[in-house]
């Protein structure tokens, strides 16, 4: 059985991560690239079975409820458990394959689509949660998403506005200043982020978002979540 590797765990994508541990190991992928290598159908099967366990335990971990941060450790708990080989570079190849591997078997139905996307995506966007911002930022210019850093002056025409909303949200009272120090600001079309617009968490204003980096992860996951679901339709097709 033959798949195209190389692409998929060393494209576009991280390489590598600042944060250190063993958590970078599990670096977030987007998966452009369908895997090419022989792979013996032992190992095939192994590894749809080691990812499904870790998309079922994820699974498991939101209907008991966990909060954001136990989340994430249950997440990589399950990662550790099923997915950790030896090295990083052995590590990233389980990820890709098992990857794909899995999109062939969640490709028939609609219900088979949607359950993998889902969990897909909470994966990744636990993945993404734990890279440095320099690294989100990077992840998203590799993928040509309209995204654009605000620039100070950019900044000081909305301070009023963007110190609103995160007081809105924070109980902690900062200045204008201390906001542009606290974190990087990027400006994104409307639709490309409608969780954070819904849930009122970001400043709005002609058509353009303005959010800070720590919220990046709602664009990326949401482009993930499209490509995804565009390539399981195709592959259903093939």
């Amino acid at each position: 059985m033959a798949f195209q590797v190389e692409g998929a765990y060393q494209g576009r994508g991280i390489t590598k991560s600042d944060s250190g541990g063993e958590t970078s190991k599990f670096l977030p992928s987007l998966y452009f690239d369908p895997p090419f290598e022989d792979i013996a159908l032992e190992e095939f099967e192994e590894l749809a079975i080691d990812r499904l366990r870790v998309l079922k335990g994820i699974e498991a971990a939101k209907l008991s409820g966990k909060r954001e941060n136990e989340l994430t450790d249950a997440v990589f708990t399950l990662l550790k458990q099923h997915m950790q080989e030896d090295t990083a570079e052995a590590t990233r190849r389980k990820d890709a394959i098992s990857h794909f591997v899995l999109r062939l078997a969640y490709c028939q139905t609609d219900e088979l689509r949607r359950w993998f996307i889902q969990h897909e995506c909470d994966l990744f966007r636990q993945k993404f949660r734990i890279i440095s911002e320099d690294e989100k930022v990077s992840l998203l210019e590799k993928c040509h998403l309209p995204c654009t850093k605000l620039k100070q002056d950019r900044f000081k025409a909305l301070e009023e506005n963007l110190l609103a909303v995160y007081h809105s949200q924070q109980s902690e009272r900062i200045t204008k200043e201390e906001l542009w120090m606290e974190s990087k600001f990027f400006q994104v079309p409307f639709e490309t982020v409608p969780e954070l617009v819904a849930m009122r968490k970001v400043y709005v204003e002609n058509g353009m978002v303005f959010l800070k980096a720590s919220q990046l992860t709602a664009l990326l996951v949401g482009h993930f979540r499209a490509q995804l679901s565009k390539c399981l339709i195709l592959t259903a097709r093939k």
